[in-house]
């Protein structure tokens, strides 16, 4: 039997159900006034996930119970499985997948294709003008879907700036939102957000290369040293494993995390229920699925939540408030320090075999949790706090301290903080997580490095150094420009706010911080924000994510690098 020929063959097919789906996507809203039997879009559904299988099956067939086999099968098994465990939403999961897996696809060849020609040559010289296009393209087709009825609780269309809001949101990992998305969106609109968050925290490159190794496509040399780039890591390392360890490890902990918030959610609502008769397969499925949407939400720092005051009807739930601490904190660390810790299996007596960068990004974590955990314990003491007890106090200190910087998720009312804590959570705000993390803001070893300079420069050394090493000149040039960038297009889109927006300054400051930080923190005035507002706010959303650095190499792309030197000079400052 020639497998090669059935594979080609299913490949068709399934392409043409990924084109029908878009089809049907689009024109869902005349498809349903037409009155389209659910029977026959069911009947659709299960041929395609036949067909899936039946690729499996082809494959398992053709190249035995492989490492191979496993690799290339694993997504389509996955998600289909899904589909089919949650029935309810079987046509959902299934015609998002298969919709995504094929696009995917497409996109491989595409990359193959037009590698070949001169101008995308030079565009690959540029990685960061790749990452733009690329977080661009996801927020703009992730506007498309969520404009369509179809995503609605009314059936009514959302506006573009409404849409491109909640979608650069969503892929910027901020949380910042104009609707409550678990009343304006339905499921299948909360899980195009959901899919945005995962990609957007995990990075379009990433998660992308991931399922296209997967699915047994290859990348050219250029391709691998742009994903290189875009994971932060310097030399060109086994692709695929590397790629495999990030993917792995950000289900992996996404799943505990699921696992673990699974039970208090399904208490809740048996509590909340146990005056109606409601079927517990009900239950389980719908505290699954806040368990599922708050883990990845909470891992990838995203902060959209399924209840309209985020967290505040949980702010002493310890079994909520702690996992989800927890699932943000290790998603704000990054990925490199997440591989570092494992390597030495948390050991505290291989504490000091951590790299140089996984010491910095730990350490100054450990001080800002702890500092930003006092500072909110006693500027809110009389706020906030003022009728919680000491334990309520304590975790709402502790919550707040590590949402600030980049979380988004809240458990006390941040349109009442004090004066004092809105300076000091614009300033958190603004360190944000560490590199290569799902986190927004300057990050953590920037914010360690200013630190370390002013006491060297205090001490009169000349040097910055740390762990009996030095800070190179090259790394602190990158650390006053990303600082003089970051707060060049922060202060430039509050001035126009300010001019556009009737709010007070303190909630124009917090809500700037926050969308540049990637944090999704508000005083309140997001839906309030006027058209020129809202757009303000993408654009630093968008900055926040890619990097300051980052958007003004795309930006500046085409300039050349100076190879000579001139003479020095010195200057009076200060």
């Amino acid at each position: 039997m020639n497998y090669n020929h059935i594979q080609k063959f299913t490949d068709m097919i399934l392409n043409y159900f990924a084109g029908l789906n878009l089809i049907y996507f689009l024109l869902s809203p005349v498809l349903t006034n037409l009155n389209i039997s659910s029977k026959i879009i069911s009947i659709y559904t299960l041929l395609g996930i036949f067909i899936i299988y039946f690729k499996v099956f082809l494959f398992f067939k053709k190249n035995g119970l492989s490492s191979l086999s496993l690799q290339r099968t694993t997504p389509d098994f996955m998600f289909v499985s899904l589909g089919l465990i949650f029935f309810r939403y079987t046509n959902i999961v299934f015609n998002l997948y298969l919709f995504i897996r094929q696009f995917v696809i497409w996109m491989v060849k595409l990359v193959r294709i037009t590698e070949q020609k001169s101008f995308i040559k030079k565009i690959f010289h540029y990685p960061a003008l790749i990452i733009l296009i690329s977080f661009l393209s996801t927020i703009l087709l992730g506007t498309l879907f969520l404009m369509s009825p179809v995503m609605t609780e009314t059936g009514e269309k959302t506006s573009f700036i409404g849409a491109a809001f909640t979608a650069t949101s969503a892929v910027c990992v901020t949380g910042l939102s104009i609707y409550d998305i678990s009343s304006h969106f339905t499921v299948q609109g909360q899980l195009v957000i959901l899919l945005l968050i995962q990609v957007g925290g995990l990075g379009i490159m990433t998660i992308s290369t991931g399922l296209a190794i997967m699915l047994g496509q290859r990348f050219s040399v250029q391709s691998e040293k742009l994903i290189n780039y875009t994971i932060n890591q310097k030399q060109n390392l086994n692709l695929f494993g590397l790629v495999k360890k990030i993917v792995f490890l950000t289900l992996f902990i996404e799943l505990i995390g699921a696992i673990i918030l699974f039970f208090p959610f399904y208490k809740t609502f048996n509590i909340a229920f146990s005056e109606i008769s409601v079927n517990k397969y009900y239950l389980f499925g719908k505290a699954m699925y806040h368990a599922i949407f708050h883990s990845i939400s909470a891992f990838c720092n995203a902060g959209f939540s399924l209840y309209p005051d985020s967290l505040l009807g949980f702010y002493r739930n310890f079994s909520v408030v702690m996992p989800i601490s927890i699932l943000f904190i290790l998603g704000g660390l990054g990925f490199t320090v997440l591989s570092d810790l494992k390597r030495i299996n948390l050991n505290p007596k291989k504490l000091l075999y951590l790299t140089f960068h996984s010491k910095i990004v730990l350490i100054s974590s450990l001080l800002l949790l702890v500092i930003g955990s006092l500072v909110f314990f006693i500027s809110e003491y009389q706020f906030t706090m003022k009728d919680m007890n000491l334990y309520e106090r304590l975790l709402s200190s502790f919550f707040q301290s590590a949402t600030c910087r980049t979380a988004g998720f809240n458990t006390i009312n941040t349109s009442l903080l004090s004066n004092s804590s809105v300076i000091f959570s614009c300033l958190l705000m603004f360190i944000g997580a560490s590199p290569g993390s799902t986190g927004g803001g300057i990050k953590t070893p920037t914010f360690a490095i200013i630190v370390l300079a002013v006491f060297s420069f205090l001490r009169g050394n000349r040097d910055v150094t740390i762990f009996s090493r030095k800070i190179s000149d090259e790394t602190m040039v990158k650390v006053l420009a990303l600082i003089g960038i970051s707060v060049f297009f922060l202060f430039s889109i509050i001035f126009l706010m300010l001019m556009t927006e009737p709010f007070k300054f303190q909630e124009i400051l917090f809500e700037a911080f926050s969308a540049f930080g990637t944090v999704g923190l508000s005083m309140g005035i997001t839906a309030a924000l006027s058209s020129i507002g809202k757009f303000l706010i993408i654009i630093l959303m968008f900055i926040g994510r890619v990097g300051p650095l980052t958007f003004v190499f795309a930006l500046a792309a085409s300039v050349s690098r100076r190879n000579y030197q001139v003479p020095e000079e010195q200057l009076d400052i200060g």
